[in-house]
């Protein structure tokens, strides 16, 4: 008896399927995590620079960097430029003293 092909997930209706596609496409262009945050903290920080979670955020950033599969990226770069540049007096500032 001859075996049947089968695609992965063949009993996955085809509007269910294609919506996965379309998710795992967006989770793809969005890059690891490191990056995809560091892009979000930045824009924030840049779009409300009076907002006093900013540091926090930046700081965070760079941290993750050192810690996470976005090491040395250019996001963790522009967050440590913005957190020296803007905040560099915070405390969060001076637990970055230097970008990994």
């Amino acid at each position: 008896m001859p075996k049947e092909e089968s695609s992965p997930l063949a009993f996955v209706p085809e509007e269910e399927r294609k919506a996965a596609l379309a998710e795992w496409k967006q989770l793809v262009e969005a890059g690891n995590s490191v990056s995809w945050f560091g892009r979000v903290a930045v824009e924030w920080a840049r779009a409300h620079p009076e907002d006093p979670r900013s540091p926090m955020a930046l700081y965070r950033v760079v941290r993750a960097s050192k810690r996470g599969c976005g090491q040395d990226s250019k996001e963790a770069k522009a967050a440590f430029r913005l957190l020296h540049q803007r905040h560099g007096k915070t405390d969060w500032a001076k637990r970055a003293p230097y970008v990994y």
